[in-house]
């Protein structure tokens, strides 16, 4: 209760203009400050969209370079393939169903001026056999130069003919690019270029070279893969980018750019590391980011603090200082602890990169060795090959989860339908639930504050879960939730094996397996679900009995 007033301060002129002049002083002060929050949490989801764009095109691109790495094995374990051996090993590739924005895949060939007749003619000899469909085989540009680098396979051979033949070494920015990769014998991109494949591209786009040695490692030629810019970024990008303005530049040229009449730059822009080449990425949104609510909230908070204030001056002053400390001191550790995360991501993506190299080498000499030496192996033989593979298989996936992992922070809480996302998640296991015969059903689910792609990941795993640890009958899972005061309680129960109450405790940690049997599986999905559940202010618990099913359970905040 405030304390009581002289009756001659509640009649002085300050006290009858000063108090109200203070108010309406505080009122727009908390305008401006609210203001500055709201646009800086724009801010921050203009900057996440951005990050977004150059996450997705970095794993691109890395998974790219599968084709390439698989084209240098093809001509290390040959030799020289013929060209319907090339256009069979691109087929079983499927470039165009899993490398969308690929125009072209090839190889070329490096010859001096006194190799250069040699080559012609065995090209044209190999490349005009019946079926193959390639055009004349002319070196273009044409003149007198001392050393070459020309394309001498090339699929598919419709829309490219123009690039079959193709100098590499006679224009700058190619050149620049083949020299990287013959020098570091990693792959390596070029400037952007006019592609000359692709003829029903538009716009412009780069070549992605990797050098292939000879014997003894002499420069004997190099993998490529033609990219459209526009292919690739519009087909690799989710949906929801579609509300904004995206611009990529090389140095200072512009690659892409999704709406000229509007400079992107305005917004966040973010970095992006290309096989040699620096990419710029710039996101603006078209329209607000911040919705007509949080708008709002400045100025409902400012009649809600001036009644206050009227109440009870003294008492708020007090609470406003008391609050601005905590929200410096908040500020502060978000900052440090926002770069310590990212330097964890940075170097996740750094490790994970240097990791899979050898993973790709390993899958790409042991598809080799099956296809090419299948007939002369004995049963043990090949048992071994499987195995590699399965190693190599298992290694990805424990990066990818590794990885997986140490994105969970990254999410940031928002009203998230939990049905849409238990839709998403199931769709994405289809093949899993109708190869298992297994019933997936849910009941009605919440919105909560939560972030949708890390549910996706927290349904996922506990569905897969349930499809590989069933028991005899097919499996059955179920979701439903129910309200528990200011939180939701969500549970995805089985009727499968069951868990023993002694591991029960452990199958959240990193690497815990719920068994020791032949279970596909790195032991970190539950530890993903853990982690993300936590993040978002709730808890995850098991309950089940061996032969009788289980049942996962976690708590989430009502949206």
């Amino acid at each position: 209760m405030l304390p009581r007033l002289p009756a001659n301060v509640l009649r002085s002129r300050w006290t009858l203009t000063g108090i109200p002049l203070v108010i309406a002083a505080l009122g727009i002060l908390a305008v401006v400050a609210i203001e500055r929050e709201v646009d800086h949490r724009a801010d921050d989801r203009i900057r996440e969209r951005a990050s977004t764009v150059v996450m997705t095109l970095d794993r691109r691109l890395d998974a790219y370079t599968d084709v390439l790495y698989a084209v240098r094995g093809l001509f290390q374990a040959t030799g020289r393939p013929t060209h319907a051996e090339f256009r069979a090993h691109v087929r079983a590739q499927q470039v165009a169903e899993r490398y969308p924005g690929v125009l072209a895949v090839g190889f070329a060939e490096y010859a001096t001026r006194e190799q250069l007749p040699d080559l012609i003619a065995r090209v044209r000899a190999e490349a005009s056999l019946p079926g193959l469909g390639y055009p004349e085989f002319r070196v273009r540009p044409p003149g007198d130069r001392g050393e070459r680098l020309v394309a001498t396979y090339i699929e598919p051979e419709q829309g490219n003919g123009p690039a079959f033949g193709y100098d590499f070494l006679w224009e700058a920015r190619r050149r620049a690019g083949v020299r990287i990769a013959w020098r570091s014998g990693r792959p390596a991109a070029s400037a952007p270029i006019e592609p000359e494949h692709g003829t029903g591209s538009a716009g412009l786009g780069f070549v992605l070279f990797l050098s292939v040695p000879g014997d003894p490692q002499r420069f004997r030629g190099a993998a490529y893969a033609a990219f459209s810019m526009d292919d690739l970024v519009r087909r690799s990008l989710p949906a929801d980018l579609d509300d904004g303005d995206l611009e990529i530049r090389d140095e200072s040229q512009v690659t892409f750019d999704d709406d000229r009449d509007t400079d992107a730059r305005d917004g966040a822009g973010e970095t992006l590391d290309v096989f040699g080449r620096r990419w710029s990425v710039a996101y603006l949104p078209h329209g607000p980011v911040a919705s007509g609510l949080e708008r709002a909230f400045g100025w409902i908070a400012t009649l809600g603090f001036v009644i206050v204030a009227i109440l009870s001056a003294q008492l708020l002053h007090s609470l406003a200082a008391t609050e601005r400390r905590a929200r410096r001191l908040a500020e502060r550790m978000t900052r440090e602890l926002a770069d310590s995360n990212t330097e964890l991501e940075r170097f996740a993506y750094v490790a994970s990169h240097d990791l899979q190299e050898p993973l790709r080498s390993i899958t790409a000499f042991t598809g080799l060795l099956a296809r090419q030496y299948d007939g002369g192996m004995d049963d043990r033989g090949r048992g071994y090959l499987r195995h590699i593979e399965r190693s190599a298989v298992r290694m990805r996936e424990l990066i990818e989860d590794l990885l997986a992992y140490s994105r969970v922070m990254h999410g940031t809480p928002q009203p998230c339908d939990l049905g849409a996302v238990w839709r998403q998640a199931v769709g994405n296991l289809q093949g899993g639930i109708v190869a298992s015969g297994a019933k997936v059903t849910a009941d009605a689910l919440p919105t909560v504050l939560a972030d949708g792609p890390r549910m996706v990941q927290v349904f996922q795993n506990l569905i897969s879960n349930a499809i590989k640890y069933r028991g005899e009958a097919p499996p059955e899972i179920h979701t439903s939730a129910r309200r528990t005061g200011r939180a939701w309680e969500i549970a995805v129960s089985d009727n499968g094996a069951g868990i023993d109450p002694r591991y029960q405790d452990k199958v959240f940690e990193l690497f815990e397996r719920l068994d020791g049997g032949d279970v596909d599986g790195t032991g970190m999905g539950l530890s993903i679900c853990k982690r993300a559940i936590e993040r978002f202010g709730g808890r995850i618990w098991v309950e089940s009995t061996p032969g009788e099913g289980t049942t996962f359970r976690f708590t989430l905040p009502a949206a």
